[in-house]
């Protein structure tokens, strides 16, 4: 039976200065929750380490930027690693393009359990351990003038476990082709594996999302191999927000209560997975019937998330309504388009329009010459495919809007 080789935490993309942002409101409440989450999540990592007992904590970068930092990331780092030192775990650190050059203020000593990998070319380390085998560090820090080949991480041994400790996105196949265990990768804020076999190459990802956009659990990554080479991860969650992005599509028969009862259902499903987190929900309504028209048209989408707010928003584990936005379906029911009405023509001019790309939308002709020179005639560039298929998209809901009426 094989025997565990190593242990180890790998972990990235802290970025300490780096406040959660994005968001269109906050309760007093959760205020304080979202002002800590950075550093709570970071330091829930060396938790981690030491409650696992690991061999050693692996850093990919972007930990914090020393240039934009208060006094209190350095402090809080240097806490951490007398921590780890304490317990008698390392800590290799690879600088990423947030810590730059010059990663650590000189004026402050680094612990000795703590090894840098600097820009330049790769260096190796040996990692040893009483009654083990050895264990090889290889890593090197970030340089936006040079960019670093994984050839540059090439062995002519091969008799070690190798583990390389790097920034910045790298081609999977390139990876492939190098004897290392596993690449411990920084540089993403999104957890990801780009193969898992033979060897592996992860993205741990950032301990704790910073926006709407960064959705799913945060953490860092628990590894450990064994000595015949089999490698396992496992997320070790450290978020204490976590960002949702829920999606809810409107049939033609929903009404105001059916809805709400898939959003208050799904709240309660997320406060249930969420544990002692915060979730900060963005909702997405997507609908072109009358309920639709409505939330667009009126305030009904704001008092139902004023709803969730309150109903959901103000327990010990929130699940905060972030935003509750009413959204154009990818195509409106085709039987409109064959109505023999006011709407049917409109829609059939705005789906013609569609399909002639050649055909410009030259929205120039209602605006005056000192409008179309500003800032309001940039915006109405239409020009590119993407955009014109949108405002098209948008042109044919208003209308629907407007045409077919509420009840």
């Amino acid at each position: 039976m094989s025997g565990e080789l190593v242990r180890f935490i790998h972990s990235s993309d802290f970025h300490l200065e780096q406040p959660v942002h994005g968001l269109t409101s906050v309760p007093d409440s959760l205020r304080d929750i979202v002002l800590e989450a950075p550093y709570l999540a970071a330091s829930r990592v060396f938790d981690g380490a030491i409650l696992e007992q690991v061999d050693f904590v692996a850093i990919s970068g972007d930990l914090y930027d020393p240039s934009g930092s208060s006094p209190r990331a350095v402090a809080f780092l240097l806490e951490q690693f007398e921590r780890l030192e304490a317990k008698s775990i390392s800590v290799y650190w690879s600088v990423g393009a947030a810590e730059g050059a010059d990663p650590w203020p000189t004026a402050v000593p680094l612990p000795n359990n703590v090894h840098l990998f600097l820009p330049g070319k790769v260096d190796e380390l040996i990692h040893m351990r009483e009654n083990q085998a050895p264990i090889t560090l290889c890593g090197v820090g970030w340089n936006d003038r040079h960019r670093i080949s994984p050839s540059e991480f090439r062995s002519e041994s091969m008799n070690t476990c190798r583990i390389a400790i790097v920034y910045g996105s790298y081609d999977a196949h390139a990876l492939q082709k190098q004897y290392v265990h596993f690449w411990a990768l920084g540089g993403e804020h999104q957890r990801r594996t780009l193969f898992s076999t033979p060897h592996t190459a992860h993205y741990a990802g950032s301990p704790q999302g910073r926006s709407p956009a960064e959705v799913g659990p945060h953490g860092c990554t628990l590894v450990s191999i064994d000595s015949d080479g089999k490698i396992r991860t496992q997320l070790v969650a450290t978020d204490s927000l976590r960002f949702y992005q829920e999606r809810v599509t409107l049939t033609e028969a929903m009404t105001r209560g059916d809805l709400q009862r898939q959003l208050r259902d799904r709240s309660q499903a997320i406060g249930t997975e969420i544990g002692d987190r915060t979730a900060l929900v963005s909702w997405r309504v997507e609908g072109a019937n009358r309920l639709a028209s409505s939330m667009r048209q009126g305030g009904l989408a704001a008092e139902i998330l004023s709803e969730l707010r309150t109903e959901f928003g103000q327990r010990r584990n929130a699940v905060w309504a972030e935003s509750l936005e009413v959204e154009a379906p990818a195509e409106m029911p085709a039987a409109w388009y064959e109505e023999d009405s006011i709407l049917g023509d409109f829609l059939r001019a705005v789906r013609d329009r569609e399909l002639s790309a050649t055909d410009a939308l030259d929205i120039s002709q209602f605006l005056s010459a000192d409008q179309f020179r500003g800032e309001l005639g940039a915006s109405l560039d239409v020009t590119h495919p993407e955009t014109r298929q949108r405002v098209l998209r948008e042109v044919a809901l208003l209308g629907v809007d407007l045409l077919r009426g509420n009840d």
